[in-house]
Order: structure tokens, then sequence, then C-alpha cells
């Protein structure tokens, strides 16, 4: 794959972002010459889910969709953009 100088930040940035955030794993990602296509799975959402599903005695306050305020994909990806953006206007 050839990358363009943008696309090895990217890239680089992406990696750095998945060493940061343990709570999410990056499944897949693919740069596109001028957008990126990601695929995440939120570790603790799935964890949640699956102990409702295993056992039916979960507590009621426990609400398995509520994530942090930086855990949202929107705060995911708005990081992403805001880094990439930033090592790109250095160059």
């Amino acid at each position: 794959m050839h990358l363009t100088d943008i696309g090895r930040i990217c890239n680089k940035e992406i990696n750095h972002m998945m060493q940061l955030r343990t709570d999410v794993e990056m499944r897949e990602y693919v740069i596109m010459p001028n957008h990126v296509h990601l695929l995440f799975s939120f570790g603790s959402i799935t964890q949640a889910v699956e102990a409702e599903v295993n056992n039916s005695a979960v507590e009621a306050s426990h609400d398995p969709t509520q994530v942090s305020n930086n855990q949202t994909l929107s705060s995911i990806v708005g990081s992403l953009k805001s880094a990439v953006t930033r090592e790109c206007s250095k160059q």
C-alpha cells in the first residue's frame, strides 16, 4: 500500500490513538486517498451486554449503553481528526 504524506500521518495517529484507548478495539481500518474507514468495538459495552445476556440478575441501575463522553464514537473520531489536522499543519 502506498500512502500519501497525509495517509502516513493518519496511520501513525490511528496507531497512537489505539495505544492510548485501551477501552476501544480497532477491528479494521482502511486509509483511502481522501478519507478513512474505521471499524471500532467498544469493549465495555460488549462486556456489559454479554454479562446481561449471560446473567439475568444484572443490577437494574447498570445501563450497558451508557458510556463516558471520552468513549463515544464522535469523541474518538473527533480526536483522531484533530490529531491528524494538527500534525498536517506542522508540515
